[in-house]
C-alpha cells in the first residue's frame, strides 16, 4: 500500500513579509496536509454512528491477530486485507493520533495567543477612547481642538454609539426575561393559592407536598481536634 505522504508535498514555508502572506500559507498547508491525510468531514449522524468502545486494547489486538493471520493465512482467506491490512491500520491510526496530539498542542498556543492579542488590543483601545471621550468633555480643551477632535471621531463615536445601544437592549432584554419570570412564578402562586383554598371549601385533602430531594451526605471523616 502506498503511502499518502509521497503522493503530496507541503507548501514550503512563507518568506518574511505581510501577515496576509502567512495566513494564505498556513491556508495552503492545511489544505495540503488535509489531502495527504486523506481527512474526512463527516455529518453529526454519520459521526455519532461511528462512535465506538475504542480502548487502547484494540491495536494490540489488531497486531496479535495480524501475527495469528500471518501464521497460518491458508486458515483466514476470508479475512478481507489479511494480515497487512491489520497492521496499516494500527500503524494509521498511530500516527493520526501524534498528529492529533501536535494539532491539540498547536490549537492551545493558537487560542492562548489570539487571547492575549485581542485583551491587549481591548485595553490599548479602551485607553485611547478613555482619552479621546476626556479631551472633548474637558472644559481646558481649546474649542478648536475640541471641534477638530468631534470632527475626526465621528465614525469612533458611531461605532461606541452603537455598542451602547447593543449593552442598553441587552439589559432591558434581561430585565424583561426576569419579569416575565417573576410573574409567572407569581401567578403559579396564586393557582395554588386557590386551589388550596377550592380544596378547603369541598373538605378534601390538600395535595401531599412535592418530593425532595435527600441530602448527600458527606463521608468525610471529622477532623479530630488536637488537645
Amino acid at each position: 500500500m502506498s503511502s499518502p505522504a509521497k503522493q503530496q508535498k507541503l507548501p514550503p514555508p512563507p518568506e518574511p513579509g505581510p501577515a496576509d502572506n502567512r495566513v494564505t500559507w498556513f491556508q495552503s498547508l492545511f489544505a495540503s496536509a488535509s489531502a495527504l491525510l486523506r481527512l474526512l468531514l463527516l455529518t453529526p449522524a454519520v459521526r455519532a454512528r461511528l462512535r465506538v468502545q475504542w480502548g487502547d486494547h484494540v491495536p494490540r489486538l489488531s497486531l496479535a491477530l495480524a501475527d495469528m493471520i500471518q501464521a497460518a493465512p491458508e486458515l483466514f482467506a476470508w479475512v478481507e486485507g489479511g494480515a497487512e491490512r491489520l497492521r496499516e491500520s494500527v500503524r494509521l491510526i498511530e500516527e493520526l493520533t501524534h498528529i492529533q496530539a501536535a494539532q491539540h498542542d498547536f490549537a492551545t498556543r493558537l487560542n492562548d495567543t489570539l487571547l492575549h492579542h485581542r485583551a491587549e488590543l481591548f485595553r490599548h483601545v479602551r485607553t485611547v477612547v478613555q482619552g479621546l471621550l476626556m479631551t472633548l468633555d474637558s472644559p481646558a480643551t481649546d474649542p478648536a481642538v475640541r471641534a477638530r477632535l468631534h470632527e475626526l471621531s465621528s465614525s469612533v463615536r458611531a461605532i461606541l454609539e452603537e455598542r451602547s445601544a447593543q449593552v442598553r437592549a441587552a439589559r432591558e432584554e434581561g430585565a424583561a426575561a426576569a419579569e416575565a419570570r417573576d410573574r409567572i412564578g407569581q401567578l403559579e402562586n396564586d393557582l395554588a393559592e386557590r386551589d388550596r383554598q377550592l380544596r378547603s371549601l369541598r373538605g378534601e385533602p390538600a395535595p401531599p407536598p412535592p418530593p425532595v430531594a435527600p441530602r448527600r451526605t458527606s463521608r468525610r471523616t471529622p477532623r479530630r481536634t488536637r488537645r
